[in-house]
């Protein structure tokens, strides 16, 4: 073998063999062992039913304390810590998932974890400055609603800046973009090969970058904001949310609740600018706007 391509071999086997530079920069990021070995579907309870109200959180109480309840609460519906009535409520809602059964054991833990990390821009990942070792490590719960017409994820998160010895909680809610009505034989989440997967990854993606966002310490401090009423679309049904809108970019608005978690929601209405306005794929739904009387309040960054 020449001499040219005998270092070329030698330096590809060491990019095999050991870890880049750039990885070694990077944040790892694992799923959580109280997560399972296989990613969690439900479907969404009827809140009403559930005695939740419409429209209401799945977090039973303030915070994320009660993220956390949640989040571990729907990754273990059938323990001893559920009611026999909310365990035959989430039974009846998980129907929903019966089309998808085929798609759903094809997404493994591991992959969604790499295709997500794939998924993010380069720098998204990066250690910043004051971290060391930095991990994030998720317990997510994916839920599709009723009419089929989207899937949220409810994830709560451990993060470990490497040098304050304390895990820090995060946590937040992901609505995906709503799509067009879904019609008998005509449903690719079901019918296209990996399309299912594609919606849990964009939801991660988005949960990571803002989660990781809210911790940076080089983050520049947010401007002050006011509560309002935010109202978007979840699937076909229009919800709403009293909230600070922290970041609000291609149709997409990032909300701080008043019980200090995030969420990630579709305001299918709002103006698109031209860097996003040529990637829109998603059919238009009805309209959803951010609106309200807006009230003074105290600003609080994302993620406190």
């Amino acid at each position: 073998m020449k001499p040219g391509r005998l270092l070329a071999a030698g330096l590809l086997m060491a990019a095999v063999l050991s870890p880049s530079a750039r990885a070694a920069d990077e944040l790892v990021l694992r799923w959580s062992t109280q997560a399972g070995t296989k990613p969690t579907f439900r479907g969404v309870l009827n809140k009403d039913s559930a005695g939740m109200g419409a429209g209401g959180m799945l977090y039973p109480a303030p915070g994320l304390v009660g993220l956390f309840a949640a989040v571990l609460a729907h990754a273990a519906v059938n323990s001893s810590v559920q009611s026999a009535e909310m365990r035959k409520l989430q039974d009846q809602a998980d129907e929903v998932l019966k089309p998808y059964s085929t798609a759903l054991d094809g997404i493994a833990v591991d992959d969604l974890l790499v295709q997500t990390r794939t998924a993010l821009a380069p720098q998204s990942l990066n250690v910043r400055p004051g971290w060391v070792n930095a991990n994030l490590e998720l317990t997510p719960v994916f839920l599709m609603t009723q009419d089929r017409r989207a899937v949220l994820l409810d994830v709560a998160a451990q993060f470990n800046d490497g040098t304050s010895g304390k895990p820090r909680q995060l946590g937040m809610r992901v609505v995906s973009d709503p799509r067009g009505q879904v019609a008998d034989g005509q449903d690719d989440w079901a019918s296209r090969e990996g399309a299912l997967k594609k919606v849990c990854v964009d939801l991660l993606a988005r949960a990571v970058r803002h989660m990781l966002d809210s911790v940076d310490p080089a983050r520049p401090a947010t401007a002050p904001a006011t509560e309002r009423t935010v109202r978007f679309s979840e699937g076909g049904a229009l919800r709403m949310e009293r909230s600070k809108v922290l970041e609000q970019r291609c149709g997409r608005a990032l909300l701080l609740t008043l019980s200090d978690t995030l969420m990630s929601v579709p305001l299918s209405n709002a103006a698109l600018d031209a860097e996003c306005a040529s990637a829109v794929t998603q059919e238009p739904v009805a309209a959803v706007a951010v609106a309200g009387t807006a009230s003074p309040a105290p600003a609080t960054s994302a993620g406190q």
